[in-house]
C-alpha cells in the first residue's frame, strides 16, 4: 500500500458516482479541524517514504472551511517548501492534471473534482500538492458500486458465501489503494470501511490516531471488528459500475433500508437505482487505481470554468492624457469584460471621452493631487479598485498602450495562477521591431486580488508613498517573490511613442501639486527626469522612497550635497537604504517646488 488518505471533508460518505451528491443530510457533514489534521499527519510520518503519498480526500476536500490552513500546515510542516509548478499560463489543463497524477515528489496528494472552490485555492494547491488524483466527472467515467452488501452481491454472482474471505483478502481497494483517517481522527485499514463506519455507526470502530499513532502497523489479524465492515461493501467482488455524471448510485436492498433509516435525501427522493442482478450484469475487475476514468482519459474538461480565470477588469489611470486615451480606449475596451478609466473631476476632456464610449466606465477621484503630490498614481488606482465588487483578475495599463489583440483568445484558453503577476513584452509604435521587457511593469500588470502576496492589503494594494506616476509599478512588482513574476510569451502590447525622455509625463499635468519627482537613484547614480532649478546654495526640501519596502524619508539638502551615509550608501550587493539592504532596486526622488 503506497497511499494513505486523510478525509478532511466527509460531505458525501458513500458517493460512488458524483462527489457532491446528497447520500446523507448536510447536517451530518463532518469537517476535520487543523488540530486534528496535525495529529493525523503526525501519525503518518514514520509510514511515509519516497514514492508514497498522503492524500487529502473528502468528497471534495476544498469544501472544508479550514482547507487553506490545512494546506499551509501540510506544506510547511511535512517536507516543507512550496512547489514551483503551475505558475506559467496553462493552455491544456487536462494534460497538466495528467502530469500531476504521476508526480509524487513531495508525497502530498489532492483528490479533487475541480469544483467551484478549486480556483479560490489555486495558488495554494499548486504550491502544496505534487500529486493530484483528479476527475471532474465530465466524461462519464465509471465508479464501481459499493452500496451492495457482499452477501447480496455474492448471491447475484453465484459465488458461495464460504468463498467470500478469498475475495475479501484480495480486495483491490484495501491492498493497492489506501488506509484512511476520518475527519474526527479515527483510522481505518480501508477508506471505504471508514466511510461505512462513520455513516452507520458514528465511527465506533475507528482507531484513535492520537492514542495509537502507529495504527498503520496493524496486520490483518489485528483489524478486529473493522473487518466486519467489509461485509457491507461489494468493491472486492466483480460488480457493476455507474457513470459518475449521472449522480445516481446503484444501491442494494440492505443499504436501501439503512439509508432510509438515517434519512438519506437521495434514497427518500428516489434518486438512485435499486440493485437488480438481472439488469446490472456488468462484472468489472479493477486492474489499475484510476480505472474509473472514462476511455477519453479526460480529467479536466476544456469547458470546466472552475480551472479558468472568470472575469477580467482593466483599469486605466488618465489625467491630462486624453489625446492618447482617444486612440486606445475603443480598442482596449473591446478586449476585456470591463474597463474602468479613473480620472480627476477637473479633466473634462477625459470625462467626455469615457462617457462617449459605451464599453468603458468612469471613476472620479481627486486623490492624485492630495498632500501636494504632482500626480499620485497609486492613490488613483486604489480609488478605482475600491469600486470593484467581488473582483476577479485585474489588469493595470496606461492610456498610451494598446493591449494585445489576441488577449481574449488567450483569456478563454489558459488557466492562470492567482498568486502570480503576469506581464508582457512592449513594442514602441515608432519601432515595432524593438521589444522592451523588464518585469510585469505598469503598462501591463495582470494580477489577482486573492494573491497571497497582496491579499492582506486589499483594496489599497498600491503604495501611496510615491508623489508621481513613476516607481509605483516597480514597488507593486516587488511585493511578489521574483520566482512568481511571469511573462506571457504569447502576448505583446504596443506603446504610443511620444517622448524619448524617461519619465517625461510621470509628474502629470502642470496643474499638479508641488511635490515633483526629479529623478531615480540607482546603483549607477542619479538618473534625472526633471532637472532641479540651478540656484547656488539653495536648500531643497526632498522626499525619497525606495521601491522595495516603500520607506519614505524627508529632509533638506542642497543641490550638490552628498547624500548622508545613514540615509543611503552603495554596497557590493546594491544599495543600503535607511539601514536596510534593497539590492538593485531604485529610490524615487522628489523635491518640493517653492
Amino acid at each position: 500500500m503506497d497511499i494513505l488518505v486523510i478525509d478532511i471533508t466527509n460531505r458525501c460518505f458513500l458517493a460512488c458516482s458524483n462527489c457532491t451528491r446528497d447520500i446523507v443530510h448536510q447536517k451530518s457533514t463532518r469537517e476535520m479541524t487543523p488540530d486534528v489534521f496535525r495529529t493525523a499527519l503526525a501519525s503518518l510520518r514514520d509510514w511515509w517514504q519516497p514514492g508514497r503519498v498522503i492524500g487529502l480526500i473528502g468528497g471534495e476536500p476544498t469544501l472544508n472551511k479550514h482547507f487553506a490552513e490545512i494546506c499551509r500546515i501540510f506544506r510547511d510542516e511535512f517536507h516543507p517548501g512550496p512547489l514551483q509548478h503551475g505558475r506559467e499560463p496553462i493552455g491544456d489543463f487536462n494534460a497538466f492534471a495528467h502530469q500531476r497524477l504521476f508526480d509524487r515528489t513531495n508525497g502530498k496528494g489532492l483528490w479533487t473534482s475541480f469544483g467551484p472552490k478549486f480556483n479560490d485555492y489555486y495558488e495554494l494547491i499548486m504550491e502544496t500538492f505534487s500529486h493530484w488524483n483528479a476527475n471532474d466527472h465530465s466524461q462519464g467515467g465509471l465508479h464501481q458500486t459499493s452500496l451492495v452488501d457482499a452477501r447480496e452481491m455474492c448471491a447475484a454472482l453465484g459465488i458461495p458465501w464460504e468463498h467470500w474471505p478469498h475475495w475479501r483478502d484480495r480486495c483491490w481497494l484495501q491492498n493497492s489503494w489506501s488506509g484512511a483517517i476520518t475527519p474526527d481522527g479515527k483510522a481505518y485499514f480501508c477508506e471505504r470501511a471508514g466511510q461505512l463506519d462513520q455513516l452507520y455507526n458514528g465511527g465506533r470502530l475507528g482507531w484513535d490516531v492520537a492514542a495509537e499513532p502507529q495504527w498503520w502497523r496493524r496486520t490483518p489479524e489485528q483489524f478486529g471488528e473493522q473487518l466486519s465492515l467489509c461485509e457491507m461493501c461489494s468493491l472486492a467482488l466483480p460488480g457493476p459500475g455507474q457513470v459518475d455524471a449521472l449522480d445516481r448510485d446503484i444501491i442494494g436492498q440492505a443499504h436501501e433500508q439503512r439509508l432510509l433509516q438515517i434519512g438519506s435525501p437521495a434514497v427518500k427522493g428516489g434518486r438512485y437505482e435499486k440493485f437488480d442482478a438481472a439488469r446490472h450484469i456488468q462484472q468489472r475487475r479493477i486492474t489499475t487505481k484510476d480505472s474509473y476514468i472514462a476511455p477519453s482519459g479526460i480529467r479536466a474538461a476544456t469547458d470546466n470554468a472552475h480551472v479558468r480565470p472568470r472575469h477580467l477588469t482593466a483599469i486605466v489611470t488618465c489625467v491630462g492624457r486624453s489625446q492618447h486615451l482617444e486612440q486606445t480606449l475603443a480598442h482596449n475596451s473591446s478586449l476585456v469584460q470591463r474597463l474602468q478609466v479613473v480620472t480627476h473631476p477637473a479633466d473634462r476632456e477625459t470625462i467626455e471621452l469615457v462617457r462617449s464610449c459605451p464599453t468603458a466606465e468612469l471613476v472620479l477621484s481627486d486623490s492624485c493631487f492630495a498632500d501636494g503630490h504632482a500626480f499620485n498614481k497609486g492613490r488613483m488606482i486604489n480609488a478605482a479598485l475600491a469600486q470593484l465588487d467581488k473582483p476577479d483578475w485585474i489588469l493595470l495599463t496606461d492610456a498610451d498602450v494598446f493591449l494585445p489583440p489576441t488577449l481574449p483568445h488567450f483569456w478563454r484558453t489558459h488557466s492562470l495562477n492567482p498568486g502570480v503577476p503576469y506581464g508582457v513584452a512592449r513594442h514602441d509604435s515608432s519601432n515595432p521591431a524593438v521589444a522592451e521587457y523588464f518585469q510585469p511593469n505598469g503598462y501591463f500588470q495582470l494580477f489577482h486580488p486573492r494573491a497571497s502576496a497582496i491579499a492582506h492589503r486589499w483594496p489599497a494594494v498600491q503604495s501611496e508613498e510615491f508623489c508621481s506616476a513613476g516607481s509605483v509599478d516597480s514597488w507593486f512588482m516587488q511585493q511578489f517573490p521574483p520566482e512568481k513574476r511571469v511573462r506571457i510569451g504569447e502576448l505583446a502590447a504596443v506603446h504610443i511613442a511620444h517622448s524619448s525622455q524617461m519619465g517625461q509625463l510621470w509628474n502629470g499635468p502642470p496643474s499638479g501639486g508641488r511635490w515633483r519627482q526629479f529623478g531615480v537613484l540607482t546603483t549607477d547614480g542619479m538618473q534625472t527626469i526633471e532637472p532641479l532649478p540651478e540656484v547656488a546654495g539653495r536648500k531643497y526640501k526632498v522626499r525619497m522612497v525606495d521601491t522595495l519596502f516603500g520607506l519614505p524619508w524627508e529632509g533638506t539638502l542642497t543641490r550638490d550635497q552628498p547624500l548622508p551615509l545613514e540615509l543611503v550608501q552603495s554596497t557590493g550587493d546594491g544599495l543600503l537604504w535607511l539601514g536596510r539592504p534593497i539590492g538593485r532596486h531604485h529610490i524615487h526622488c522628489a523635491y518640493w517646488v517653492e
